[in-house]
């Protein structure tokens, strides 16, 4: 997307690395950022075309590593887990909404 025009300068037909090689080669050069999920594909398209870009993982994406990780734990300590000494405070400080 072009950040001043807000238009959105290429979408990938596809999921796999060849179709977001595709997408990025025609805006290159305007490329200063990319946006995008988790994709493995994605990742290694990025570094290939756009190598000085910066990449920006998307915000749900983000979210949702930090909540499997929080629920991870909640399951290990339901369990009674107790072995790495600190887990329960570190899953409580996790689920608090951050200080304003």
């Amino acid at each position: 997307m072009d950040t001043q025009t807000r238009n959105v300068l290429s979408i990938a037909s596809g999921k796999n690395e060849e179709a977001i090689v595709e997408a990025l080669q025609p805006v290159v050069s305007k490329v200063k950022y990319v946006v995008s999920d988790l994709a493995p594909a994605m990742r290694k398209a990025i570094e290939k075309v756009c190598p000085k870009a910066i990449h920006v993982l998307d915000h749900f994406h983000v979210i949702q590593l930090f909540t499997d990780a929080l629920e991870r734990c909640r399951k290990y300590l339901a369990k009674g887990g107790t072995k790495h000494g600190s887990v329960r405070r570190v899953c409580r400080w996790l689920s608090q909404r951050p200080e304003k």
